[in-house]
């Protein structure tokens, strides 16, 4: 029995692909192999680009996270890691606003171990960082064997998606419709269109659309909810620094600190998040619905007269 136990032997990977952009990015972003690394990783990873324009540059793959649908990035290089690729890798994390970033390499010198583990420590449970050693072996007259070992990783556990998450996703925010009106909410959410593209979401009015709404947020996997300010595009950057520069009022006026991110040059935030949330608890439901709504309706009191040019309530007409 023991005699049919073989040797693997270790195979430089250049001899397996030899050009990282023409060889191994196009052979790690099949479904089948990309599946390898999502197993490794515990993601269900699809929606596969690779080469996608970030500015001036080009990220290897860019794919979704099935558990709640956002952006992951993967940079990929066949050999130990270095500054370059690390520069990539944040630079096409900004620009897609990624939450997950995985880094694949031959191997990782402690310095650039050390700096993923910070960055998961210091971030929030939105980004998660994933360093991933490619390895390659063979045995006599067989195929290569791949391993993808993950030496670092956030300590946020990625559970997996719910069966139908998109369907969930609706009945929940009907739900919550249903709750607004039955409080008399001044939320007016955005028309059904907008909402049905971003399943993650529910987007209200708050008087500057499409430049600002405000936006119910649940993470598919029922882990968190959230309630935020979003800005968007060429003025993002200047009411941002504008409502930042009053950061002690706003937040005194709100009752309680809030998050303030840049995810881009463009794309802005400010709100509040649960800690932990069974979302699929029907009992809590209306605790849920009562959390959203009182947040977001403080967050409309707060920032619609400082976004309206001081005026009270909403100014424009609903999107079509």
């Amino acid at each position: 029995m023991y005699n049919e136990v073989v040797h693997l032997k270790p195979v430089d990977l250049r001899e397996v692909w030899p050009n990282e952009a023409y060889n191994f990015t196009p052979w790690l972003a099949e479904p089948e192999h990309l599946s390898w690394l999502g197993e490794a990783l515990k993601i269900e990873l699809a929606d596969v680009k690779c080469e996608v324009n970030v500015g001036q540059f080009r990220a290897d793959i860019v794919c979704s996270n099935t558990a709640d649908d956002s952006v992951v990035v993967i940079e990929n290089q066949l050999r130990e890691s270095d500054h370059n690729h690390l520069g990539q890798l944040l630079t096409y994390a900004a620009g897609l606003e990624a939450r997950t970033l995985i880094w694949v390499a031959e191997s990782f010198t402690d310095e650039h171990l050390a700096v993923i583990n910070r960055l998961n420590a210091m971030r929030d449970e939105d980004f998660r960082f994933f360093g991933v050693e490619v390895k390659t072996a063979e045995i006599t007259d067989s195929p290569y064997g791949v391993q993808f070992n993950v030496v670092a990783k956030p300590s946020v556990s990625i559970h997996p998606r719910p069966n139908n998450a998109n369907s969930w996703a609706e009945q929940f925010y009907a739900q919550f419709r249903e709750d607004l009106t039955a409080n008399n909410s001044p939320l007016r959410p955005l028309a059904q269109d907008w909402n049905e593209k971003y399943p993650s979401y529910l987007g209200f009015d708050i008087g500057r659309w499409p430049e600002v709404w405000l936006g119910a947020w649940i993470e598919l996997n029922g882990n968190r909810i959230a309630a935020n300010l979003h800005l968007i595009g060429q003025n993002a950057a200047s009411l941002f620094n504008e409502l930042t520069s009053n950061r002690v009022d706003v937040e005194t006026q709100f009752g309680r600190k809030l998050q303030w991110k840049q995810w881009n040059s463009v794309s802005y935030q400010v709100g509040v998040y649960t800690s932990t949330t069974n979302l699929t608890d029907k009992g809590d439901s209306p605790n849920q619905f009562e959390w959203l709504r009182s947040n977001l309706e403080k967050l409309n009191e707060v920032f619609g007269p400082r976004i309206n040019g001081g005026t009270h309530g909403n100014t424009q007409t609903e999107p079509n």
